[in-house]
């Protein structure tokens, strides 16, 4: 959670506000499910879907699922992270997550460079933390840059951060 993606300032600033009016307000689960509960959206699953399971398979601390949805790059980082998603994430409730804003491989930086298709996809969301050493506790905006070569790939995260 340390890193601030240095591609999504401005895109994902533009995109959170093309979705406050429009976000989908579909909450992730609460409580405590149990590991390896939450299901990976299905092969065609929209960028915003992949989004809201993977924020839910965070809050379920089914890192399994959580994994599945990033690239082998992004679930590295986030793996070792001394905060990291998969390990110091109590909750994430009251999910909204906006609409996806398409944009060229070569505008994303290189996280984004050499994908066929890369969007960014906003999100708003309580976040309860163990330790609330580099982000605060409390309501957050995020954002992801998702990516897949060909529509019958399913989109993948690969960067997330402060937009």
């Amino acid at each position: 959670m340390r890193r601030a993606a240095r591609s999504l300032l401005l895109p994902v600033a533009f995109a959170l506000v093309v979705a406050t009016g429009c976000a989908s307000g579909t909450p992730a689960p609460t409580g405590s499910a149990a590991p390896g509960t939450v299901t990976s959206p299905a092969g065609g699953a929209s960028p915003q879907d992949v989004v809201r399971a993977y924020l839910a398979a965070l809050n379920a601390h089914d890192v399994a699922t959580a994994t599945r949805l990033l690239t082998a790059e992004h679930a590295h980082l986030v793996a070792s992270e001394v905060d990291s998603w998969f390990t110091n994430v109590r909750s994430i409730t009251a999910v909204e997550v906006g609409y996806s804003v398409p944009e060229s491989g070569a505008g994303s930086g290189s996280l984004g460079a050499g994908y066929a298709h890369v969007v960014r996809v906003g999100a708003t969301f309580n976040l309860h933390q163990k330790d609330a050493s580099s982000m605060q506790n409390g309501r957050t905006d995020w954002g992801y840059l998702l990516v897949r070569n060909a529509d019958t790939q399913p989109w993948l995260i690969a960067d997330e951060g402060m937009p």
